[in-house]
């Protein structure tokens, strides 16, 4: 669901989900991006802090996991997306992300040291989040085997 459409993040509470995936990425104009990262942040913080929502919060599935669907690396957007999303009211909320167009290991490489970061700035364990990787280019089916089967240290 994109991260800017209010409807539709809260038509999500009332199901029974066991993951949300919040879309930043195609769904949502380059002029609504920040937008997005606003809304949904404060969809995440009301999953703990609206006391409003606790008697649909704990009508979700008991383990929803929230993982937002992330601009890629290779658009400068990924870490405004990310650190705009996890604070400190959100750290334990937020699971990981759905990162599209995941071409190479450098791709990757360069995602887990802002994760890294943002972890040790919020002060998660490291490896805390999750990355869900979707390959979509000619570019990242050449280069699947060397990303999942290569020496990194892969999140999930």
């Amino acid at each position: 669901m994109p991260g800017n459409n209010e409807a539709m993040l809260e038509k999500s509470k009332t199901t029974n989900a066991s993951l949300l995936l919040i879309d930043m990425e195609d769904s949502v104009h380059l002029e609504m991006k920040e937008e997005a990262r606003k809304m949904t942040r404060r969809y995440i913080q009301a999953q703990h802090l609206d006391s409003k929502l606790k008697e649909i919060t704990e009508a979700m599935a008991p383990s929803t996991f929230i993982f937002p669907r992330v601009n890629d690396i290779s658009t400068g957007m990924f870490t405004e997306d990310i650190t705009k999303l996890v604070t400190e009211e959100t750290k334990h909320l937020v699971h990981g992300f759905l990162v599209c167009k995941t071409n190479t290991t450098k791709d990757y490489q360069e995602m887990d040291l802002v994760l890294q970061d943002l972890e040790k700035s919020v002060g998660v364990p490291t490896n805390t989040y999750k990355l869900i990787f979707l390959i979509e280019t000619p570019e990242g089916f050449t280069n699947m085997k060397e990303i999942f089967t290569g020496k990194l240290n892969l999140r999930g």
